[in-house]
């Protein structure tokens, strides 16, 4: 079983962003440790495999090292995985469109200039409806 660097961030993205539960990322580390085609001298090797699953707090701990690490290394394929996520949200309809037309054109001013500008000018069309949040709060964000 080989693992490359993109399904290890997607992994990692999915459990930061709750996608998947702790012991799911717990039991997908075991997993691939023996397979993990990567430097293994690394620092962030060595923490990952040193990590302590039962320590109090752990999942948190495990998320800010995650954070720390890997999402500084991978960061490209992290918004990749991002992007891909935010589309995936907006067609299950697990997420409103103005959101994810909100994210997407977040990116898109942010430099990442193959996300076609169509959904800044989707989200001009629709600044007048409210994101959840602002339901909840009655606070008008934009």
């Amino acid at each position: 079983m080989q693992n490359t660097g993109r399904d290890i961030s997607e992994q990692v993205y999915r459990f930061i962003y709750d996608d998947i539960s702790f012991f799911e990322i717990e039991t997908w580390f075991y997993n691939i440790i023996s397979n993990y085609d990567s430097d293994k001298t690394s620092p962030f090797f060595n923490e990952l495999i040193t990590f302590n699953f039962r320590q109090k707090d752990a999942k948190n701990n495990l998320k800010s090292l995650l954070k720390e690490v890997w999402l500084k290394t991978y960061s490209e394929e992290i918004t990749y995985e991002r992007i891909r996520r935010v589309l995936r949200d907006i067609i299950n309809e697990a997420i409103p469109v103005n959101q994810g037309c909100r994210e997407l054109s977040g990116l898109y001013f942010s430099g990442y200039d193959f996300i076609p500008y169509d959904f800044d000018g989707y989200l001009s069309e629709m600044l007048d409806i409210p994101l959840p949040i602002e339901y909840k709060f009655g606070i008008k964000m934009h």
